[in-house]
């Protein structure tokens, strides 16, 4: 069992990140800190004046209105969901101020595909997937997707095809796409190889009560019951207006991901390299394999040797273009967990101020985990619904039968 590290930064906030110890993120970066590699957070946009982001950021876009524009203020994060999400994979680290990113020397793009209230288009997340790829992300950050249930399973949900083909697209391009498995407590609706797909485990590597399961990995995501009161069940990261906030969801577990395919792809990992080497080098907790960043990036303990490296596989990359929106589909949002944000102070270990949760009805996109009552209401009306299909789709066939008889 490895001892409890000594923090490799100066930030105040680190050691309460418990999923950076988790994931031994401090053992990770003797060996690789992310440099060279620009992560796109595809979200509510970023906050570009926080001082414990806009260091790393490199770019930033809106493509609320189906094609992606820069700007001054374009991508600025309106709603606060998309800069927790960045900090997590990549804020600035060893300064002295707020927390640490899992890639503590990759870059950030903004590129904002939902609204004030996490609300967007289905063909906008997909326009920012492919404009993302084609103008130099190497990881894809999705904290988003449809909130699928039951009903999904027997009529299909579009937006989950248009989201796999365009990951397909970014994923042939060489970029490394990850995305929450979602917070229904349910199956994630996800089958594309092109898709790293990421559940959410708690502080003692529980499976999040709220985290979809067939994931592909699992990593830190917090696991509170209701509101998030406290760092030592939730995920601390930074916030829109400068601020700091606590949040928990498969919205918190995917840039942990991401910010580890970032360290991989610095080392010369390909991105079929990367993800394998995620996968592979995972600990196995109560019965679901949570990343090792130590491991994967073969560090060690107390330096940064150890551990087998393969080849290093030259890769093109990212000729610039512009994508091509698909049809729109119908509005998909991400999930409005319970959250609890900290005022704009450079101390993320000040007071915090409770923010009441916003829970969304299906069937929107969901980022971040509701709480586990929502998530039975959700189930139980998903059977509901379901139920309902199929009595329908009988009652239609039986009549149909009927007719046939008669002539």
């Amino acid at each position: 069992m490895l001892a409890a590290p000594a923090y490799a930064t100066t930030d105040p906030g680190r050691s309460q990140q418990w999923g950076l110890t988790k994931i031994h993120a401090d053992q990770a970066w003797t060996k690789a800190k992310g440099a060279g590699i620009t992560i796109a957070i595809v979200d509510t946009g970023i906050d570009l004046t926080h001082p414990d982001l806009k260091a790393h950021i490199a770019s930033h876009y809106d493509c609320t209105s189906g094609s992606c524009v820069g700007g001054a203020t374009a991508g600025n994060d309106d709603n606060g969901h998309g800069s927790h999400v960045a900090g997590i994979a990549a804020a600035v680290t060893g300064n002295g101020v707020g927390v640490a990113g899992v890639a503590p020397s990759a870059k950030l793009m903004a590129v904002k595909v939902l609204d004030s209230s996490g609300s967007g288009n289905c063909s906008n997340i997909v326009a920012g997937i492919r404009f993302a790829s084609d103008h130099g992300a190497r990881v894809i950050n999705l904290s988003l997707g449809p909130e699928t249930g039951l009903l999904d399973f027997i009529l299909g949900n579009s937006c989950v095809q248009d989201l796999q083909n365009a990951a397909a697209y970014a994923y042939g391009r060489g970029d490394v796409v990850v995305i929450a498995a979602g917070n229904q407590s349910l199956k994630s609706a996800y089958n594309s190889s092109a898709l790293e797909v990421v559940g959410a485990t708690g502080p003692n590597d529980e499976v999040a009560s709220y985290s979809n399961t067939g994931a592909n990995v699992y990593a830190p995501g917090g696991d509170a019951s209701g509101q998030c009161q406290s760092s030592t069940n939730c995920i601390l990261s930074t916030w829109m207006n400068g601020g700091y906030a606590l949040d928990q969801g498969t919205s918190m577990a995917a840039p942990h991901v991401s910010g580890l395919a970032a360290l991989l792809l610095s080392e010369g990992y390909t991105n079929a390299q990367a993800v394998a080497r995620i996968n592979s080098t995972a600990d196995n907790v109560n019965g679901v394999e949570r990343i090792n960043a130590m491991r994967a990036v073969g560090a060690t303990s107390s330096s940064g040797g150890g551990g087998s490296t393969p080849t290093p596989t030259p890769t093109r990359h990212h000729s610039s273009g512009t994508p091509t929106p698909t049809a729109s589909n119908p509005a998909v949002k991400p999930s409005s967990p319970a959250k609890t944000v900290a005022p704009p102070s450079a101390n993320p270990s000040s007071s915090v101020l409770a923010v009441t949760p916003t829970i969304s009805p299906s069937p929107t996109v969901n980022a971040a985990g509701p709480s586990a009552s929502t998530a039975a209401h959700s189930r139980a009306t998903q059977i509901g619904l379901a139920a309902f299909a199929i009595v329908v789709v009988a009652f239609a066939t039986a009549r149909a039968l009927a007719r046939r008889r008669s002539v």
